[in-house]
């Protein structure tokens, strides 16, 4: 529990997760920087390690490609003893283009059933709500999308569409979530 403020907004996830892992700040770095592909080379101080030292089992699992940001290179050095990637999902359910979150709960499931003998540390990216956020037709149907209404004049069409998309995706991150730490009522998140 707490409070985080992400550097980013809108792009660079790797730069967030750079700094929430390695407590380290990317503001000295030049500007458009990104840790994981220019300056992450050998060992850092980072919570998988320290989670490791505690005896846990360290995983990321990041749905996408592992060259993406560079992350399967930096992983190992922050002492991940297992990274997950894209390829590691056999046919998975996907919200075109991505791997879906519902999927990506179900991996984080199978992960932590699979290591029940030894506590887990799993820091799992999801994708599904990746933008870009337009023509949601395309990721979402018409029977599953959230309804983006408005009477403002200025709010066009495709600013619904836009924000349609983003709500979907919202409401599917939460309910993957739900599945993840059900069955504790208490903890559940509502959306939408």
């Amino acid at each position: 529990e707490g409070t985080l403020l992400s550097p980013t907004f809108g792009g660079y996830t790797a730069n967030t997760e750079f700094e929430f892992l390695s407590r380290l700040s990317n503001a000295n770095l030049p500007a458009g920087s990104i840790p994981y592909e220019q300056y992450l080379t050998h060992r850092i101080s980072a919570l998988p390690w320290d989670f490791l030292d505690a005896g846990y089992a360290t995983t990321a699992i990041h749905p996408f490609d592992g060259k993406f940001w560079n992350r399967s290179e930096p992983y190992p050095l922050m002492r991940y003893i297992r990274s997950i990637t894209e390829l590691d999902f056999k046919n998975p359910e996907r919200t075109p283009p991505y791997i879906s979150d519902r999927q990506l709960a179900k991996k984080i499931i199978e992960v932590a059933a699979s290591n029940r003998a030894q506590r887990n540390f799993i820091f799992a990216v999801s994708m599904q709500n990746h933008g870009a956020y337009y023509d949601g037709a395309t990721r979402y149907s018409s029977s599953t999308r959230v309804s983006a209404e408005s009477d403002m004049p200025q709010v066009d069409a495709a600013t619904k569409d836009t924000l349609s998309t983003y709500a979907t995706g919202v409401r599917g991150a939460v309910a993957a979530f739900n599945t993840i730490v059900a069955p504790s009522p208490r903890r559940l998140m509502r959306i939408l």
